[in-house]
């Protein structure tokens, strides 16, 4: 068996970089030792823990799958190339592969199902993306040891060197954790709303969407700091820290719009926030909120099965506090005395037939009728407003 030195590079911390070293010490079989380096280290601060014959250089916020470096090391001798890397849903090019799921079980079903169905085969590329890059330890010794890791795959192809991508092998990625726009939230916000208040703002990238079309005003509270950083230069204002701890300096009815994009689940007392947050709804105002649903089949199958996992992202995300369906997230906003304008749902992943199970309901007086409906759903966007 061929021994794997691993780099881990980034500014790594958090829950999903403590997932993503979960997986890798899981699924590597091959690996030797993993060393950690800043997300500007060089190629030469890092050769003195990189030991084995093979060494993998990888992003802290990548998951990946069983097989992996095997699969990429046999690639990489039988090609002929000098460096290889994997398909991701975080990659750009011909490396990138967009997957439909919703778990860890059905990332790692999406990753098997692409090794068996293209097992063996390799593409030449230009470069390759700098998320994950495999290559023997011999090739670095040619590279200028000045070189950024975050620009490996451009130094190698430069010197002249042949690259190729190993198509049965794939990657998750939760590089752009804080970064999504939420184009399905911005078309929710109303065309003539001037002012809005995007609670969890992340990088702050819906709220430049919004400045671009004609909002005024875009504040923002983000309780990443990194996030919270890129945020302040895009957005007019960023308040930083917990928003259940943060005291806001902001009048009734200042805003035309309040968003809380998959913040709520995250919240101690969710109930006492919007509680906070609704006076400061202008009179024709409404927020715009995001609750993952808790009734997707992904979570109602795992715990058919016994099963409740958290994971770095999604329904189960270990930093969710509180779940809810389409039912209990109804009542959520109800009781903070807010009305339901509209409720849209967000589907995503494979869902068999439940009427077996429907039907197995009945037979338990339980009342099932929604389920085959709403299992579909990963998550639904509430429009609300003030009643009155």
């Amino acid at each position: 068996m061929a021994h794997l030195s691993v780099v881990v590079w980034g500014d790594g911390g958090g829950p999903v970089f403590e997932s993503c070293r979960e997986c890798l010490i899981r699924f590597t079989m091959e690996l030797q030792g993993i060393s950690e380096a800043a997300g500007d280290a060089s190629l030469g601060s890092v050769m003195a823990q990189a030991p084995a014959s093979f060494v993998a250089f990888l992003d802290h916020r990548i998951a990946v799958s069983p097989g992996w470096a095997a699969r990429l090391i046999r690639a990489l001798e039988g090609s002929g190339a000098a460096a290889i890397g994997p398909l991701s849903n975080g990659a750009t090019g011909p490396q990138r592969r967009s997957a439909d799921y919703q778990d860890i079980p059905g990332y790692l079903t999406c990753a098997e199902r692409i090794a068996r169905q293209h097992a063996g085969q390799v593409q030449a590329v230009d470069a390759l993306g700098d998320f994950c890059i495999v290559c023997r330890r011999e090739l670095l010794a040619g590279l200028d040891p000045a070189t950024d890791l975050a620009n490996l795959g451009a130094a190698i192809r430069a010197a002249g060197h042949q690259v190729v991508v190993a198509l049965d092998t794939y990657v998750h990625s939760f590089a752009g954790y804080y970064d999504h726009s939420r184009p399905e939230l911005e078309a929710l916000i109303q065309r003539d709303a001037r002012t809005v208040l995007d609670v969890g703002c992340g990088a702050g990238a819906l709220g430049a969407a919004l400045k671009r079309r004609g909002a005024v005003e875009v504040i923002g509270v983000e309780a990443d700091p990194g996030a919270a950083d890129a945020a302040t230069r895009v957005l007019d204002r960023v308040h930083r820290g917990d928003i259940e701890s943060l005291d806001l300096p902001y009048s009734p009815g200042t805003f035309d719009c309040i968003v809380l994009a998959d913040i709520l689940e995250h919240l101690r007392d969710p109930w006492g926030l919007l509680r906070r947050l609704a006076p400061l709804l202008a009179p024709h105002g409404r927020l715009i909120a995001s609750l993952p649903n808790v009734r997707h089949w992904s979570v109602v199958r795992g715990l058919l099965g016994g099963d409740w996992t958290y994971l770095p992202a999604g329904i189960l995300d270990q930093g969710h506090l509180r779940f809810f369906t389409l039912k209990s997230g109804r009542a959520l906003f109800e009781a903070a005395g807010l009305r339901i304008v509209e409720v849209h749902p967000v589907g995503g992943g494979l869902v068999p037939d439940l009427t077996p199970l429907v039907e197995a309901g009945g037979a338990l007086s339980l009342d099932c009728s929604t389920l085959g409906e709403e299992a579909r759903v990963t998550q639904y966007l509430y429009v609300v407003e003030r009643r009155g």
